[in-house]
């Protein structure tokens, strides 16, 4: 889980950046047309970067933090983090259409079934997480991929 950047972020938001600068040039140049166009897609990109990127920021670092705690012996904490995570994973599902709602709602199952092995076997623990932080991990940077059909 260590094994991760935040170039998908950076991304992110230099693709909001890159849209402001046109709506800018359109502005100046006086073309309303092209202004409102770029306007939208603004929104759109950040739209992406508010209700995708950053809540999925914070689940990445809730999940690596639920692996830490975990292995300091804190499984009550562990779960709280789960917990926290799966709130934000349910709120992504619910915010960008069928590709978005899909993989965060198939990250939600992983966390049931974590939180289950937490008390049933243990020993199986230190996988799942390492599976779930590769998954956060994925879900993050190929963002672009999971929203190009969606509605954000």
């Amino acid at each position: 889980m260590e094994n991760s950047d935040f170039r998908y972020l950076k991304d992110a938001h230099e693709r909001v950046r890159a849209e402001l600068e046109k709506v800018q040039r359109a502005l100046a140049d006086q073309d309303t047309a092209a202004a409102r166009a770029a306007l939208k897609k603004t929104r759109e990109k950040f739209a992406q970067l508010e209700q995708y990127y950053l809540p999925m920021t914070e689940v990445r670092q809730l999940i690596y933090d639920a692996d830490r705690v975990y292995y300091l012996g804190r499984a009550t904490e562990t779960a709280k983090k789960l917990r926290r995570a799966k709130t934000l994973l349910t709120r992504i599902s619910q915010t960008g259409g069928e590709p978005v709602s899909s993989a965060a709602l198939k990250v939600v199952v992983m966390i049931d079934e974590l939180l289950e092995t937490m008390v049933g076997e243990p020993t199986r623990v230190p996988t799942k997480l390492k599976t779930l932080g590769e998954k956060i991990n994925l879900m993050a940077i190929k963002g672009d991929l999971i929203l190009a059909g969606s509605k954000l």
